[in-house]
């Protein structure tokens, strides 16, 4: 068997993505999902492209964007900016676009 040079091989170690810039974006396939984690009890989002394995942390308005993509869909999310709500609190900002993807069987 054939081994493939390490510069093949795409990281496990996720790296956190966070957007600075309006019109910053992600793409990738939607590996996992986990809700309701961490200290402020938020949405992790798991995406794999070419890069390697990132990990997306869900604000208010992202989940709200990402309820309807589903693991193995392709997403793409673009920061939009930053925004007073009515509450006077700064609110993040995204467009969320996805293409259905492979689903994996549900046992």
């Amino acid at each position: 068997m054939e081994e493939k040079k390490i510069e093949d091989w795409i990281s496990t170690d996720p790296k956190a993505w966070k957007p600075e810039e309006v019109g910053d974006t992600i793409l990738g396939r939607l590996t996992a999902r986990r809700e309701k984690n961490g200290r402020y009890k938020s949405a992790t989002y798991t995406l794999e492209n070419a890069a390697g394995v990132h990990v997306v942390f869900g604000t208010t308005v992202l989940e709200d964007r990402m309820r309807t993509v589903m693991p193995g869909d392709l997403v793409k999310i673009v920061f939009k900016g930053v925004k007073e709500n009515e509450k006077g609190n700064a609110t993040k900002l995204f467009e969320v676009f996805k293409k259905p993807g492979k689903r994996e069987r549900e046992t």
